[in-house]
């Protein structure tokens, strides 16, 4: 660690100050925060065997930020009596990078001086599959990860959710942690929009007469959406003429 950023850390740790996560609490009567230490990603779901880069951020009282991933100390702790490590590091693993070794829930740690962040992992048994959820209703894969569905030109958007699948039974909404990809050769545009990406409510509307699909990324599993507009049908004319 370089000497001004050891100071900084140790000036802290005297202060009194204490962090989790993203939150800082300070003892009472000590200076007001100095820095906050950021574990991302948060929230991670793994399966297990699979492994998970984090990185630390060192967020500054001027509103600046230090990537301080080399200079860490990473540890890892499992709530409650332990048991199985959920999650661990192996000699020679790049620095921040852990395995997912057993089911179950951990928290990936990091110290810099007395300044502690930390990232909540839960390890699953198994592969995750994934699913789409349009209108409130599952659209069951067909041939292994291919979806279908269809919407009318004109009506309401329907509320849109990416599921995550699990060997038992359980399903969790996972629209935030995949990678959503329209696809489309040069100049195509799908005859639909997703709006509210990054919200807690996303919805797909119908554009344009058409066919078009989307897929959704999450490490090595794909799902695929796809979406067929039809044209809201004509009026049948009045059957006994005009009035």
């Amino acid at each position: 660690m370089r000497p001004a950023a050891r100071n900084g850390a140790v000036a802290l740790a005297m202060a009194g100050l204490a962090t989790v996560g993203v939150l800082t609490t300070r003892a009472p009567d000590a200076s007001p925060p100095a820095a906050v230490l950021r574990i991302t990603p948060g929230n991670q779901l793994l399966p297990t065997s699979e492994a998970e880069s984090f990185k630390a951020t060192l967020s500054l009282p001027d509103g600046g930020a230090q990537d301080v991933t080399a200079s860490v100390k990473w540890g890892a702790w499992v709530p409650g009596d332990g048991g199985a490590e959920v999650i661990g590091r192996a000699d020679g693993w790049p620095v921040g990078e852990f395995m997912a070794r057993a089911p179950g829930v951990a928290f990936v740690t990091a110290d810099l001086g007395g300044v502690h962040g930390q990232a909540s992992v839960e390890v699953v048994d198994g592969p995750v599959q994934l699913a789409f959820e349009v209108g409130g209703k599952r659209v069951p894969p067909e041939g292994g990860f291919t979806s279908e569905t269809d919407l009318e030109v004109g009506s309401s958007p329907s509320t849109f959710r990416v599921l995550a699948l699990f060997e038992d039974g359980r399903a969790t909404d996972f629209t935030e942690h995949v990678a959503l990809d329209f696809g489309g050769y040069k100049g195509f545009q799908q005859p639909f929009d997703l709006r509210g990406l990054g919200t807690q409510t996303v919805v797909i509307a119908p554009r344009a007469a058409g066919h078009g699909h989307l897929i959704a990324h999450w490490r090595r599993q794909p799902a695929m959406l796809m979406v067929d507009v039809t044209a809201r049908p004509a009026a049948a004319p009045h059957a006994g003429g005009p009035l």
